[in-house]
């Protein structure tokens, strides 16, 4: 099996046409199946008003697909999203005769430059996106959580996409960052029984030794050990040079990483702050358990700001 998880921004009309519709919560899940092939088309269905819809979507992506009618903030907050999470395979949709001249200046610098127009078509976006090839990402597996349930007759299942490694059947995973422990019973794929699935696919677990109420978004399942959930999180942080306001000890921020979204005291920055567009060495203390692995992205979210949201990033160490 094969799989890929794209990000549909701009458009909820365009991301119900790409696929069949599927889990509906503050975001959206619409499928694709080609054979041995699943594409899952996601589209934030609270944002601009809950950022959180839209920081899930992005934690979930491999690619985007963003429909441009008109060129305002929230385009803006979304291009800045875009490229916090490093995500850099996607297509733009035009529209109202706006031009790809008049998005160079807002994508210059970032991951977005490689962006190109797409002809605005449903089948042919399809055709697209069922071909595009992703590098594996190798290493124990991870498994961030998005959905969850109790199944009759079944038990336990857990809905997310393969972000690294191969999960397997019968696989004694641990549910981070509470440090229970979770056995795979089966794998379904696009509701497809198979016997593992590799990074990319979108996987319905049906899990032995946990119950639905002990997980949450962002739970992730891995193999024992392989996560980490440190008190503090030092890192180099790069603040995006279009906040307002200065990074200072005391400020209190949300952080993102993958499908984990966490209230974050700075307990340490440099004694003159980071203003907008500089970097410097920050030290986080999160509310709540935050799990990583080295080189993870860890998203700061500014959730009290007027203007753009997201403050800035750094990798986990």
């Amino acid at each position: 099996m094969k799989g890929v998880t794209v990000a549909v921004l701009g458009d909820a009309a365009l991301a119900a046409t790409l696929g069949k519709k599927g889990t509906v919560s503050d975001v959206s899940f619409f499928n694709l199946k080609r054979g041995n092939l699943g594409v899952t088309f996601i589209f934030p269905s609270k944002y601009p008003e809950k950022l959180q819809s839209l920081l899930a979507v992005l934690g979930m992506a491999d690619a985007v697909l963003i429909a441009v009618d008109k060129v305002d903030k929230d385009l803006g907050e979304q291009i800045v999203g875009i490229d916090s999470f490093g995500l850099r395979k996607g297509f733009f949709v035009l529209r109202n005769y706006i031009e790809a001249e008049q998005l160079k200046p807002f994508v210059a610098g970032t991951t977005l430059e490689g962006f190109k127009v797409h002809e605005d078509s449903a089948r042919t976006l399809d055709d697209t996106f069922a071909g595009l090839e992703l590098e594996p990402v190798e290493g124990p597996v991870q498994v961030p959580i998005d959905h969850f349930y109790n199944v009759k007759g079944v038990g336990t299942v857990a809905l997310g996409c393969v972000r690294r490694g191969v999960v397997r059947s019968h696989d004694e995973l641990e549910v981070f960052p509470t440090g229970k422990k979770a056995l795979v019973r089966s794998i379904q794929v696009h509701d497809d029984d198979v016997a593992e699935a590799p990074f990319g696919c979108r996987v319905g677990l049906a899990l032995k030794g946990i119950e639905a109420d002990e997980l949450f978004r962002g739970a992730v399942l891995a193999p024992p050990g392989t996560l980490k959930a440190p008190a503090t999180i030092e890192l180099e942080l790069r603040v995006n040079k279009y906040w307002k306001g200065t990074l200072k000890e005391g400020l209190i921020l949300h952080g993102a990483c993958g499908l984990q979204d966490v209230p974050m005291v700075v307990e340490k920055a440099p004694a003159e702050g980071i203003r907008p567009g500089g970097k410097g060495m920050v030290t986080f203390r999160p509310e709540k358990p935050l799990a990583f692995c080295a080189g993870d992205r860890l998203i700061a979210v500014d959730l009290d700001s007027r203007g753009l949201r997201f403050l800035g990033w750094g990798l986990c160490p």
